[in-house]
């Protein structure tokens, strides 16, 4: 909402204190959209977090010193003077302080931020956290019936990505064993499809579909045959050489991707679209019309995007994102995120960008 608008986001589960903050941290860029968060609270209930703060005595490593020094701060942390202070920043008192009056001290808790101190756990019933086999089972349910996403993964292959940048191996290797990654994050009825470039051309992998049933040709699938190890999916047989078509490649992505997308809305059927594409050079061989296509098929600015069904765009580069501006701005536009990608982080990257579907 903060870069999209109120009409991109209609909710989503969080604290008050978050709330109170992100109004405050975000007040101009929310004054763009002329609006701001509120946090909802239900009449059926609410969750009430508390962090239990106590003294391990009975830990054998605890000498007397340190139980009385844990003794203090509990009695410094809990007083009324810092549960007053914690106020200015959206945190209620616990109960045993005494403090009735939540507006006052600078207290951020109030409706201007997005809160209401009238609400408390006596006018809002406090539901009990559920049990571990209840979670389990909500988050298993949850994969079950989660919005499928389609993704195109894009990977570069052109000569540079041999370069081991005075590791043990190429920004190819690394590149492989973070798809392989985000492949296994996957749920399995995505849909998934796969390309690489290099020279001036771009290849698509002859397997696209559900995860279920392509895994195993985009993903980690081996043969052994006495001492041979025979590589037969698209990710184990990517090789480095020759340019960089990039945005030829983005492109035709973003056309099968749309051709998808069309074809799903024409029927009621409603995806999550994503293109996950890493690269780690500028532009060598794509003509002007294959790039400017890609950059005239979004707004021209974060604020007239705000259309949450539009084709995400997660850049992952080698190097500095901003030094490739359209990338950057691209990932901007589409409601996607921009990486800067090393030997180091190249796995979060892909499994963060995961968690986004």
């Amino acid at each position: 909402m903060r870069d999209h608008g109120p009409d991109y986001l209609d909710a989503v589960a969080n604290y008050e204190s978050n709330v109170i903050n992100w109004n405050i941290v975000y007040a101009t860029e929310f004054a763009r959209w002329n609006d701001s968060l509120v946090f909802l609270y239900l009449s059926d209930g609410m969750f009430w977090m508390d962090h239990p703060f106590c003294v391990l005595d009975a830990a054998g490593w605890s000498d007397d010193e340190q139980l009385e020094a844990a003794g203090i701060f509990i009695q410094f942390a809990t007083g009324v003077k810092y549960m007053q202070d914690l106020l200015r920043f959206g945190i209620r008192p616990i109960p045993s302080a005494g403090i009735n009056n939540i507006t006052c001290c600078q207290s951020t808790i109030a409706t201007i931020y997005g809160a209401n101190p009238q609400f408390n756990s006596d006018t809002n019933p406090v539901i009990p956290y559920p049990t571990d086999d209840v979670m389990n089972e909500v988050l298993e349910t949850w994969h079950k019936i989660k919005k499928v996403a389609c993704i195109a993964m894009i990977v570069d292959t052109s000569g540079s990505m041999s370069n081991t940048d005075s590791f043990a191996k190429s920004r190819l290797e690394y590149a492989k064993t973070a798809v392989r990654q985000f492949l296994n994050s996957m749920e399995d009825h995505d849909y998934l499809v796969a390309y690489s470039f290099n020279d001036i051309k771009f290849s698509k992998a002859s397997h696209e579909g559900l995860k279920a049933n392509v895994r195993s040709q985009l993903g980690t699938f081996f043969i052994f045959y006495f001492l041979n190890v025979y590589n037969l999916n698209w990710a184990n047989s990517l090789t480095a050489f020759g340019g960089t078509p990039l945005y030829k490649t983005m492109w035709a992505a973003w056309k099968h991707l749309t051709n998808i997308k069309t074809a799903n809305e024409q029927n009621g059927t409603q995806w999550n679209y994503g293109l996950v594409v890493l690269t780690d050079g500028n532009d060598s061989t794509s003509t002007a019309t294959e790039h400017n296509n890609l950059i005239n098929s979004y707004p021209t600015s974060v604020e007239a995007s705000n259309d949450p069904t539009v084709i995400h765009i997660f850049p992952i580069v080698f190097g500095d994102l901003e030094s490739q501006g359209d990338l950057d701005n691209l990932a901007q536009v589409s409601g996607g995120l921009g990486f800067e990608a090393n030997k180091d982080n190249l796995n979060d990257i892909y499994y963060q960008i995961s968690l986004e579907f």
